[in-house]
């Protein structure tokens, strides 16, 4: 059991590492860590910015900044909650979900 968690602990510090990286260093349009956020987000319609960040286990700052760049490349929106404005949802645009729609027809080749 405990060999288990220190697996999924290791990999949630990895996948983490890997957002911070990619903000870091660049803007790859399908990176996979890119992706992987659009996916969650297209599969949880108005989810949460907690939401997000618990499931790609990375602290509500780093998904936030994370967020920041998907927005900024026109691939997500934020929107309030309708019953309590203080909550940000995430939404794809039009774009981020061709980007998603894309990204899955180069995988299926």
């Amino acid at each position: 059991m405990i060999q288990k968690q220190d697996d999924t602990a290791g990999m949630a510090m990895e996948f983490g590492r890997l957002i911070r990286k990619e903000m870091a260093h660049g803007d790859d349009k399908q990176s996979p860590v890119r992706m992987h956020a659009l996916s969650f987000i297209n599969d949880h319609k108005n989810m949460h910015m907690s939401e997000l960040a618990s499931l790609m286990k990375i602290s509500p700052s780093t998904a936030t900044a994370f967020i920041d760049k998907l927005v900024e490349s026109k691939l997500v929106r934020r929107t309030a909650d309708k019953e309590n404005r203080k909550i940000v949802c995430l939404q794809l645009t039009a774009q981020g979900t061709k980007a998603m729609t894309d990204h899955q027809k180069c995988k299926q080749q």
